[in-house]
């Protein structure tokens, strides 16, 4: 905004850039795979769900934070080969912080990294006094873990006695978080009832055949670090979900809904192509992946739209309203210098983003309040609680995408 003033552009351009940081890091870490048919299907599917790429556009930290969520992930493949030092986990643990300064709910993967890179430092002690080398290690991760915590968590639960943490659910992992996530990431076209619930199937089938996988190596005592970054990824989606029914269960926060557990979708698309690179031996691995990613981009297509993000479709049209109540004031309030606009609560951040980009002076600030006769328009979402006819008002114009109203 200070390089290129109040715009559209400037206020996405940050989540834009950083989608270049998430498609670097992404293909950094499938470039790894043997099989170049896993490694072009698995950078397909970490990158062409409709609804991730939304957050990408947004004028949120959502984009951010899985571009550096991405980031941390390959700086813990490093940290998960046997020579690499400290200085990974370290940086991954960096990242995983800067991720969730931009999107709290990825203070879930902070946390669970944290014991996952201990973990990990446990194993890769050398034989010469292994004790002083692991405490070494952990207590530079305890002490960065620290200074995030001491600085951060203030705020967090400030954010909690505020009421912040509305947005979720009750009903269970599976209902709230693992439900929602995959009608979300089925972008409500004609077929996502259908696909919902094979989607979470596959996702909860690449978690329990990474426990098998992993199991299988464990009794054969075949394990070894070839196989520790899927152990690491398999651990952290384990706990994260630990982590947010216990937060649910003692701290009395919602379960996870759609857009605040996006950083599942990455997590469990990554953890499905490390557990196929793992069996590309057996004659299923190859149908099973290029079928997928097949659909996949079918998915892209059918969802491929510039008009609207999924979780913020009832703002599609606030542009175009505005620009008719510029028009709309030429001719019917020309001589007024202060008009109000009663809202409903989905309107009120894009409604005054533009009323400021626009300079429109003579338009009120915008709040989120009780409609009442001093309003001179209404801009009223389709299931709004609020009776027009209360008021008189007329109806100026009706919106098609969003069935919302624009009433005088």
């Amino acid at each position: 905004v200070w390089l290129f003033g109040i715009s559209e552009f400037s206020v996405r351009l940050p989540n834009v850039l950083f989608h270049l940081v998430y498609l670097f890091f992404s293909y950094k870490i499938v470039k790894e795979f043997k099989s170049p048919l896993i490694i072009v299907s698995a950078f397909l599917l970490l990158n062409i769900n409709p609804y991730l790429l939304d957050f990408f556009s947004a004028a949120r930290g959502y984009g951010i934070s899985m571009a550096l969520l991405m980031a941390s992930l390959y700086y813990l493949y490093l940290y998960c080969k046997k020579e690499t030092g400290l200085r990974y986990a370290v940086v991954s643990l960096i990242a995983a912080e800067i991720s969730a300064l931009a999107n709290i709910s990825m203070l879930n993967y902070f946390i669970v990294l944290v014991f996952v890179l201990c973990l990990l430092s446990v194993f890769k002690s050398p034989k010469e006094k292994p004790a002083i080398h692991v405490f070494k290690n952990i207590a530079t991760l305890i002490v960065i873990l620290g200074i995030f915590a001491y600085c951060y968590l203030p705020y967090v639960f400030k954010l909690k006695e505020a009421g912040a943490f509305f947005y979720g659910g009750d009903d269970g992992f599976w209902k709230d978080t693992m439900n929602s996530l995959a009608g979300a990431m089925m972008y409500e076209i004609f077929y996502s009832t259908i696909a919902k619930f094979p989607l979470m199937i596959l996702a909860l089938l690449s978690l329990a055949g990474a426990f098998i996988f992993l199991s299988v190596k464990l009794i054969r005592k075949l394990s070894s670090w070839e196989h520790s970054f899927i152990f690491a990824v398999f651990l952290i989606i384990s706990g994260c979900v630990v982590s947010i029914k216990a937060q649910h269960y003692f701290l009395h926060t919602k379960f996870l809904w759609d857009r605040t557990a996006l950083f599942f979708i990455p997590l469990f698309f990554l953890l499905f192509s490390l557990l196929l690179e793992k069996l590309k031996s057996f004659r299923f691995a190859v149908p099973a992946v290029t079928g997928l990613t097949f659909l996949a981009v079918f998915h892209w297509a059918c969802s491929f739209n510039l008009r609207y993000l999924l979780s913020w479709q009832s703002d599609a049209d606030t542009k175009d309203a505005v620009e008719f109540l510029i028009q709309n004031k030429k001719t019917a309030y020309p001589e007024r210098v202060n008009l109000n606009i009663g809202i409903d609560f989905v309107f009120e951040t894009n409604i005054n983003f533009y009323r400021v980009k626009n300079k429109l002076n003579w338009l009120n600030f915008a709040r989120t309040e009780p409609a009442d006769s001093l309003n001179d328009y209404f801009l009223l979402y389709k299931d709004s609680k609020t009776n027009p006819a209360v008021f008189k008002a007329k109806q100026l114009l009706k919106f098609k995408k969003t069935e919302s109203v624009l009433y005088e």
